[in-house]
């Protein structure tokens, strides 16, 4: 059996549609805001809060289908999580469709004192 040649096109247009990597917002009775929490390798995990800004949460915000963030920092403001690091040190510059696009140290790779990422998203009322 002969299988087609994929393009690189195609192969983007299927990660796009089925991301390997999915986010949620726990620690808080909405879904909206909380710590940052990241599913990999078939396990929910968080993500360090050193360096993590705006940029960063607006690729969270987008794969939860919000448009906006309000806020965002990397402190125990939500509660230590109980899961392991998954990412540390993200570099998002904001236009990616999911964290895992995001530049980072590597998969459980940190060393991580500092607090957990958090943010805030809202939809646009427009």
């Amino acid at each position: 059996m002969h299988l087609p040649m994929l393009s690189l096109k195609d192969i983007k247009t299927y990660f796009a549609l089925f991301p390997t990597v999915k986010a949620r917002l726990v620690g808080f009775n909405s879904p909206s805001y909380g710590r940052v929490e990241v599913h990999y390798s078939g396990l929910w995990g968080r993500v360090c809060g050193y360096n993590w800004n705006i940029q960063d949460a607006q690729v969270i915000c987008r794969m939860l289908a919000y448009s906006h963030v309000v806020a965002a920092g990397g402190s125990r403001h939500y509660g230590k999580g109980n899961v392991p690091i998954w990412i540390h040190s993200t570099q998002c510059t904001g236009k990616e469709e999911n964290i895992e696009n995001c530049p980072h140290k590597g998969w459980e790779v940190h060393d991580c004192t500092n607090g957990e990422a958090w943010v805030i998203c809202l939809n646009s009322s427009g």
